[in-house]
């Protein structure tokens, strides 16, 4: 890597890296991202299907609801494997590897990790439970009564969620955000040697300003690209849906593609700075 590439800010070195890899990755993946692409919308659209056959049926709309959102976890989970794993195989000029055995390989250790982490996110949360309840409380004691109207009450109670529960949920999937990269390349998670909690902090530490702007904007697209179906009605909006999807897969390879090269970057400077640290004990 050239020198000048090593003194860039971290978030632009990822940004750029990320952008010359697009191409690359479609080229090598086209299937996969093909197969991710219609997998992900059929299941949307048969689930939304099903909620509209009843809308007034509640059992309908949960199956439904919870069947969208296992069809977005399944196609972030796919572009999760997909582009880190090419844009690994590209940079060491290897074969492309099996994205099926890759992802077979890791899918439990993510699934148990992310299970972990989603407890250990809950349990940091509960220590904001109690002081929020004590708000809400106050704020419909003292406050919200004297309030004028609807949306001033739900302001008032939005902010004390937000602050209490979103804000410290947010704060901890910030610093987890490294979490699957290390289960998937870090040699030494295999080894047994890291926890991949502890490493995510390690690593998110120094670059929480950086992650925040780049995750918050990120979803912001996200939701931009989400909006025109909602526009439309009937077949318009199948159509509409159908037109954005390749977009939104495109945008979420490029997404994961910039945390990866973010990651691989904090992980060689880490590792760089540890090995200094030895050689100057030495």
């Amino acid at each position: 890597m050239p020198e000048q590439q090593k003194r860039q800010p971290l978030l632009r070195y990822a940004l750029m890296e990320a952008g010359l890899q697009i191409v690359p990755i479609l080229k090598t993946r086209w299937l996969w991202l093909l197969f991710t692409l219609i997998v992900g919308l059929s299941c949307e659209m048969y689930f939304e299907y099903m909620m509209n056959l009843d809308p007034y049926n509640d059992v309908m709309r949960i199956i439904g609801q919870l069947g969208l959102a296992l069809s977005a976890i399944l196609v972030s989970l796919c572009v999760l494997f997909i582009a880190p794993l090419t844009i690994e195989d590209l940079r060491g000029n290897k074969k492309p590897t099996s994205v099926w055995k890759f992802s077979s390989y890791h899918f439990w250790p993510l699934t148990l990790e992310s299970v972990r982490a989603l407890a250990h996110v809950l349990f940091f949360i509960g220590f904001f439970a109690v002081p929020g309840v004590l708000a809400l409380i106050a704020a419909y004691t003292f406050v919200i009564p004297h309030l004028p109207d609807d949306k001033a009450k739900l302001a008032v109670t939005g902010a004390i969620v937000g602050v209490f529960l979103i804000l410290p949920g947010f704060y901890k999937f910030l610093r987890l955000h490294f979490m699957p990269y290390i289960i998937m390349f870090d040699p030494k998670y295999d080894a047994g040697e890291v926890n991949a909690i502890k490493r995510s902090y390690e690593l998110t530490k120094p670059i929480m300003g950086r992650l925040f702007l780049f995750l918050t904007f990120g979803a912001a697209i996200e939701l931009g690209l989400d909006a025109p179906p909602s526009l439309f009605e009937g077949s318009l909006r199948d159509i509409t849906r159908i037109a954005i999807s390749p977009l939104t897969i495109l945008f979420s390879v490029y997404s994961v593609s910039v945390s990866y090269f973010m990651f691989q970057k904090r992980h060689e400077t880490t590792a760089h700075r540890a090995n200094e640290e030895i050689e100057g004990k030495a």
